[in-house]
């Protein structure tokens, strides 16, 4: 990028490496983002909680709980991200703890920026819990990256500086 840079103006140059450390915040924000997820899941996945049957909520509740519609428990329902019992001939929805523990993963996941398939894939895989702690792993290897990254970019940068600024003089 330097050797390409050096014909470039100051401005183009400066643009050129701002839209790099941009690109690089984003990940950053993404990555902390998917670390904030994680430690949701984790918290529910750690939650000791003995389910009784007072325990339950209706939809209307849970709603009200994660501060959702209800319409948006019946999509995660239809999507198979949640699933609460039925009961009663008009096959009201109750959800225990298990469906309101997934329900509030899910408000957690979709509330940090996750879609839908990539939620639906995290809840698919939270029976292997030991997966969370690589993750976890895996999320800090790529923050440490990103951080190597950006030091490294801000020294090319005062070098790109020092080129470009002889070169404009």
């Amino acid at each position: 990028m330097l050797a390409e840079l050096r014909t470039e103006t100051i401005a183009e140059a400066a643009s050129a490496i701002n839209a790099v450390h941009v690109r690089l915040a984003r990940e950053r924000e993404e990555a902390l983002r998917a670390q904030q997820a994680l430690r949701a899941i984790q918290a529910e996945a750690n939650a000791t909680e003995f389910e009784h049957e007072s325990d339950a909520m209706t939809i209307t509740q849970l709603a009200g709980a994660l501060n959702v519609r209800p319409s948006t428990l019946r999509f995660w329902e239809q999507e198979g991200l949640v699933t609460p019992e039925r009961v009663t001939s008009l096959q009201a929805r109750r959800y225990g703890l298990s469906a309101i523990r997934a329900a509030r993963i899910v408000a957690a996941l979709r509330g940090t920026g996750y879609s839908i398939p990539a939620v639906r894939e995290i809840m698919g895989s939270l029976h292997q819990l030991d997966s969370l702690g690589r993750t976890q792993h895996i999320l800090q290897q790529h923050l440490d990256q990103i951080a190597t990254r950006t030091v490294a970019l801000l020294r090319a940068g005062a070098d790109l500086a020092a080129v470009v600024g002889d070169h404009g003089s």
